[in-house]
């Protein structure tokens, strides 16, 4: 049976149907300042009223909307929650969390839609200027198979551009950004060893990040590509801000060291490339940016995120390059900032140098297996297009 019209009246709680649009990645509605990175494939819904947008995934099986709220319109984001549950006469509970320092509400609701039953997260967020409510649900049956996909759906929505560079409201739920981080670390550096504040929990809750879109990413079969910069794109935004407290504490050394910027980039490089080389033995396959900074360890893809995110925090250009073909990955930084000969790969308008991060090479030099640039994909986690 199509699941079209079990789409039909699970909408109609909110809004009235209209045609599938446009495949939709990066998502901005005009007039609001949120932001999604919605899943690869996943189509417009409706947005006759941009107060109240949806979008579904290609077998029109899920349903994602955004609903924007006056931000006088509710007191608290229980208000909300409560509000809504009512009016679709839902059953269900949830609780209070804070998403980005905003009073928010995640709750797990099931609803009938006419003769189907419905199941979803639903997460109110109540903000300044406006108050949210961001809802994914699919048809009962199938809320487990959907399950990773709602979950990831939820956690691309962010309340500004700025947001999207910090943890997903999901994310925030399951555990509060930033964590207490009141154990210790000793971190390796410069032949210095620097205490970092962690938290277990936190570091747990980056890896189940990267563990649930491993389980989106490992069900395109086509277009696979797209869905694997969402992958990486995903996973960098739940890292970046985690590790303001290392780059700063790297950074601190080097310039007691009188080291600049350019130094710094390669100090970084060497720094991780002494790192041991560990898998993980999870479905993601990635150990976290995090984790590999802490414990010093981390195969490619993990070293390669870290160190794109560190150099984008010194605010130097740098892309992940990542190949099927040659079953690795490695970084690309700006030459325009470096002026380094070597191996080059040309992506987004620019030349970037080549740094591998899992041998102990000077950025620019590559095994010659893998020096045709054609077997590389670049991804600038950083930007959505």
């Amino acid at each position: 049976m199509s699941m079209k019209p079990v789409l039909f009246r699970a909408v109609l709680v909110f809004m009235a149907f209209v045609s599938l649009s446009s495949y939709c990645e990066d998502v901005q509605v005009e007039g609001y300042p949120y932001r999604l990175d919605i899943p690869e494939n996943w189509v417009l819904l409706d947005a006759s009223n941009l107060a109240y947008i949806s979008f579904t995934d290609p077998s029109h099986s899920v349903v994602l909307q955004v609903a924007s709220y006056p931000g006088e319109t509710f007191f608290k984001a229980q208000d909300m929650f409560e509000t809504v549950k009512k009016q679709m006469n839902a059953e269900g509970e949830g609780e209070n969390f804070i998403f980005s320092m905003k009073n928010s509400y995640f709750s797990e609701l099931t609803f009938q839609t006419g003769s189907f039953i419905a199941r979803g997260y639903f997460i109110f967020i109540n903000g300044k200027d406006y108050d949210y409510g961001v809802f994914c649900f699919a048809p009962k049956d199938l809320f487990e198979t959907f399950h990773a996909f709602i979950l990831s759906a939820l956690d691309s929505f962010s309340l500004d551009e700025e947001g999207i560079f910090y943890p997903g409201p999901v994310s925030q739920y399951y555990y509060p950004f930033p964590g207490p981080r009141k154990e210790k670390a000793e971190v390796k550096f410069l032949d210095t060893s620097l205490s970092l504040g962690i938290d277990a929990n936190e570091v747990e809750a980056s890896q189940l990040v990267i563990e649930r879109e491993a389980l989106v990413l490992a069900a395109y079969e086509t277009n696979r590509i797209k869905a694997w910069e969402r992958f990486y794109r995903m996973i960098y935004r739940d890292s970046y801000h985690r590790l303001d407290d290392l780059f700063d504490l790297l950074v601190v050394e080097c310039e007691k060291k009188g080291k600049n910027k350019k130094e710094m980039i390669s100090l970084f490089l060497t720094w991780i490339q002494n790192f041991s080389y560990e898998e993980s033995n999870s479905i993601g396959d990635i150990i976290s940016p995090l984790t590999s900074a802490v414990l010093g360890i981390g195969d490619c893809d993990s070293r390669s995120l870290l160190y794109v995110i560190l150099l984008h925090h010194l605010g130097a250009d740098a892309v992940l390059f990542v190949s099927a073909v040659y079953s690795h990955s490695g970084a690309g930084v700006d030459n325009g900032i470096l002026g380094g000969t070597g191996a080059r790969i040309e992506a987004f308008g620019k030349e970037y140098l080549y740094a591998e991060l899992t041998a102990k090479v000077a950025i620019g030099m590559i095994a010659k297996d893998m020096a045709d640039p054609a077997g590389w994909i670049p991804i600038h986690p950083a930007i959505r297009e």
